[in-house]
């Protein structure tokens, strides 16, 4: 079965279930919004402990590099939000260690790639991310083809009780979105010495398209070598001609340390590589880098001039220098904006003038007029001719791709119109040898 959004599809598992046990609805994971439930107990000093299994299996294999997604929740909801957390998890699900829950992805019934919660999935196949609308979701990518995925929910003498797991849906994306791109996050910190000393709240609110609402980075500490940082994965690899934004600003009143505004790093990846890196200080002009001291929301471009699929933004303390709130508005991938063939220009009054502009082939030019309205859209090396002008003008060209809403900045070119000279009348009165 699949589900289609625009030319990505999302493909589930053939019903029913291959194999389960101390499942409640088995066939819920088939579908979106579904509801199954894996129950696991320690019984009575382990007398009568059970763990609750799930296996499906998809139609034919699926070829290795591609991801399965397992939308779960119903665990423990300090559980799930440590589990984003990386490094930062693993202080609190050693202390839950006594619930977990293991997954696996099988070829003919042979595991080819695994993972556990108990270790907080740092299996190198296995990822714990949030989407835009605050599911949570197990990753695993085998490197090899696979057909079958497996899911284990189990409780031991640790905790004990019974505890349970709910799984809304199993599934894999075909298919590329040309236009808005599937984004998921977590989030890692480094340095720490307690669970407490880095946080980040809400950190699917960077990616959920509502710049209104932030995900926020925090460090408890001033100490040397502390640092969080939130990172972006992009479902379909951006690329050379797209650049991102990251809307932020900190927290509270007051000037913000310059030193601290400089610890700000945002890097951007490709298939696990470093690709691109800049501190937001080297990026923002002098009125951004005002704006952004005395605590105002700025958004920050970034061009790495390269693929990449992950970004990551990182906060690191600055001895002696307390850490306010990092407020992360808004994530989000653009074109890079196009190079007019001029930035300014005089033409005489009256007078028509044509522009024009280069930009990737795969994408339109649209011109506008200094109120915002479109007033031509052309080919990505067309031209657009201004009419008769009789005022200084100002014309803005952005771009986009044909089947998209999304521009790139706009940018300006300033006609200077010069004056109308008019000579006055010449009567010669008469004529003389």
């Amino acid at each position: 079965m699949h589900i289609g959004y625009g030319q990505v599809v999302k493909n589930y598992p053939a019903s029913p279930a291959t194999n389960f046990s101390n499942v409640t609805n088995p066939g819920g994971v088939f579908q979106e919004s579904g509801h199954t439930v894996l129950k696991s107990s320690w019984g009575i000093g382990g007398l009568g402990a059970y763990t609750g299994e799930l296996e499906v299996a998809y139609t034919t294999p699926i070829s290795g590099g591609t991801s399965t997604y397992i939308h779960v929740g119903g665990a423990s909801t300090t559980l799930l939000e440590s589990l984003l957390g990386g490094t930062v998890g693993s202080f609190l699900t050693g202390l839950l260690g006594g619930h977990y829950f293991e997954v696996e992805a099988r070829l003919n019934g042979t595991m080819v790639a695994s993972g556990t919660s108990s270790n907080s999935f740092t299996d190198p196949e296995v990822n714990f991310k949030i989407n835009e609308l605050g599911e949570y979701l197990i990753e695993i990518t085998p490197a090899s083809s696979y057909d079958e995925i497996y899911i284990k929910n189990v409780t031991t003498g640790l905790l004990g009780g019974t505890n349970t797991l709910d799984i809304h849906e199993i599934y894999y994306f075909s298919g590329a979105e040309p236009c808005d791109e599937l984004l998921s996050t977590s989030y890692d910190g480094a340095g720490l010495l307690s669970v407490s000393d880095v946080n980040v709240e809400n950190p699917h609110f960077l990616i959920d398209g509502d710049d209104t609402s932030s995900s926020e980075m925090s460090l408890a500490l001033i100490s040397a070598g502390l640092s969080v940082t939130q990172s972006v994965y992009i479902n379909s690899p951006a690329q050379a001609e797209d650049q991102f934004n990251i809307t932020m600003d900190f927290a509270g009143s007051g000037i913000i340390d310059l030193d601290l505004i400089n610890s700000v790093q945002v890097a951007a990846y490709l298939n696990g590589s470093q690709v691109y890196t800049q501190s937001i200080s080297s990026i923002l002009d002098v009125s951004l880098l005002n704006l952004l001291i005395i605590g105002n929301k700025v958004e920050v471009s970034f061009t790495p001039n390269t693929a990449f699929d992950e970004v990551q933004i990182t906060l690191s303390s600055v001895v002696g220098v307390a850490t306010p709130v990092l407020n992360l508005y808004e994530f989000k991938i653009l074109p890079q904006p196009p190079t007019p063939q001029v930035s300014a220009t005089q033409i005489c009054y009256n007078k028509t003038y044509t522009l024009s502009a280069t930009a990737d082939s795969a994408y339109q030019l649209l011109w506008y007029d200094d109120n915002d309205n479109l007033l031509a859209t052309t080919a990505y090396n067309g031209t657009y001719h201004t009419g008769n002008l009789q005022t200084d003008t100002t014309i803005y060209v952005a771009v986009k791709k044909p089947a998209c809403t999304e521009t790139s900045a706009k940018v300006p070119i300033e006609i200077e119109v010069l004056p109308d000279i008019k000579h006055p009348d010449i009567t010669i009165s008469s004529l003389s040898d």
